[in-house]
């Protein structure tokens, strides 16, 4: 009975153990499966941009006939996935070397927000509309100074309408 336990229990292992990756890498030689495999596992910062883009609500809603707008459609998820992992590298870093954490949502601090968390920082942002048609931030103790110092923007993005630019 031992033994069956304890090669059930192997087998199990090796299945657990297993790990499908696809790649066009071919050459054995010069790139063995083992170091494939370590280099893949070792790009989590972009997994975790990519299991974002992968939600269901995200993927769910789109559909595109022709595949020029899908190619196009997957540069432009590239971008955003570039810009979400810039903005989330500049505000662990500025915690970092000011040794402060950042304020996220549900009242926490930390020195490590998430690309998910830092968006939702800015819903305390409330912008007024003058009777005069400018725009103005509403004061507010819920207002995320310390993230857009971390970010290097500054909050009059939120009031600034740009004028147009183009020749008559």
């Amino acid at each position: 009975m031992g033994d069956l336990k304890e090669q059930e229990y192997a087998e199990l292992k090796l299945r657990a153990s297993c790990f499908v990756l696809i790649t066009n890498m071919l050459d054995s030689e010069e790139r063995p499966a083992a170091t494939v495999l370590r280099d893949y596992k070792e790009q989590t910062a972009v997994e975790l941009q990519f299991r974002a883009i992968e939600e269901p609500e995200f993927v769910g809603a789109l559909f595109v006939k022709k595949p020029e707008r899908l190619e196009a459609l997957a540069y432009l998820v590239l971008l955003a996935a570039m810009v979400r992992a810039i903005i989330q590298r500049r505000a662990r870093r500025y915690a970092e070397a000011k040794d402060e954490e950042l304020p996220i949502p549900g009242k926490r601090m930390t020195k490590r927000p998430t690309a998910r968390t830092i968006p939702d920082s800015f819903d305390a942002v409330i912008v007024v509309i003058l009777p005069d048609g400018r725009r103005a931030l509403s004061e507010s103790k819920m207002f995320p100074d310390k993230m857009f110092r971390a970010l290097e923007v500054s909050p009059s993005v939120y009031v600034t309408v740009p004028h147009e630019t183009r020749d008559p």
